[in-house]
């Protein structure tokens, strides 16, 4: 196994809390958009999407003690209180709007995310062009115990429609929330952009079997799984001299599923736009197992390995498909 797999599976393999809760505070850093809510907030007050024309190419159960603290490369940050979330039993989402009255919509809710996405049923259009500015950035690694993490550095956007959304983190669930014509895949992809306003959009990207990804074949560095495994509820391991560029995780197509819909966890706010690719991107059977396994061994992980919410309801909302 070579050291970028080493990378991605230490990252994975993490046990712990709480993900991305995109309020006024948006949680920690980000967290899954799908993995957002209930116990991290992300901060991110660098960039968060504007107008500027500065346009570039077009790609789209160890508990941390109270307090923050840095022990080298490793940052302790504990989650915050609050109602706890998953995917197993009793906390499932099936439940997710009954654990707190500020997560009425994860039930009530009429925009919700994720939903199938069938070419058939899509209204093809010309829209904005998407454009996406993505550069390396230093491995920031999380586990939140509902995802694993990478954790943008400022400077990595998306444009549309003359506005930036700044980058803010990209994570992982197995399988896929969306589906693509009844068929759930065993990945999926999501990186998570927010603008100035605190407006969300959320790329998707499916993942199918099929050749390796270089991108995750070269993260580089000579890091054993021991040295980059944070083991604790809330750590992230920073990596300063070790590299990932988001742009490699993106399929060659970029034709895109576009409508507006949610976060996937509590507290599955409405008014996210979601641009989700029409072609999966390809890892390798040794890279997919790397990545689903760590993703079962999280801390809330369903009883079955997963960290997907069902499928929601499209309720008459617009789907088009644009490149």
């Amino acid at each position: 196994m070579n050291s970028k797999l080493n990378l991605v599976l230490a990252l994975l393999l993490l046990t712990t809390s709480g993900c991305a809760r995109l309020d006024d505070r948006e949680s920690s850093r980000g967290d899954d958009i799908a993995a957002t809510a209930a116990a991290a907030t992300y901060h991110n007050d660098n960039h968060d999407g504007d107008d500027d024309d500065d346009d570039g190419d077009d790609g789209d159960d160890d508990r941390s003690e109270p307090g923050t603290e840095t022990v080298g490369e490793i940052i302790l940050e504990p989650a915050e209180p609050g109602p706890v979330f998953g995917y197993e039993d009793g906390v499932g989402p099936d439940l997710w709007a009954e654990l707190s009255p500020e997560w009425f919509l994860c039930g009530e809710g009429a925009a919700q995310t994720p939903i199938d996405l069938n070419p058939g049923q899509a209204d093809m259009a010309t829209l904005d062009k998407l454009r996406l500015h993505y550069r390396p950035t230093p491995v920031d690694v999380v586990n939140n115990g509902h995802t694993a993490q990478f954790n943008y550095e400022p400077g990595s956007w998306l444009k549309i429609a003359g506005t930036r959304y700044e980058l803010l983190q990209f994570h992982w669930h197995t399988p896929s929330e969306h589906t693509f014509v009844g068929e759930h895949q065993v990945l999926e992809l999501h990186l998570v952009h927010r603008n100035r306003r605190g407006d969300l959009a959320v790329v998707g990207i499916l993942v199918t079997a099929g050749d390796e990804n270089a991108e995750l074949a070269s993260l580089g560095g000579d890091r054993t799984l021991a040295q980059i495994l944070p083991r604790q509820e809330g750590v992230s391991y920073r990596f300063d001299e070790l590299e990932i560029d988001a742009s490699g995780l993106l399929p060659s197509d970029r034709t895109t599923f576009r409508y507006h819909g949610s976060l996937t966890t509590p507290p599955c706010s409405e008014g996210v736009r979601w641009f989700v690719y029409s072609e999966p991107l390809t890892l390798s059977t040794e890279q997919i197992d790397i990545l689903r396994n760590a993703l079962s061994q999280l801390k809330h992980a369903g009883n079955d390995g997963n960290n997907n919410r069902p499928l929601q309801p499209r309720n008459g909302r617009v789907v088009s498909l644009s490149r």
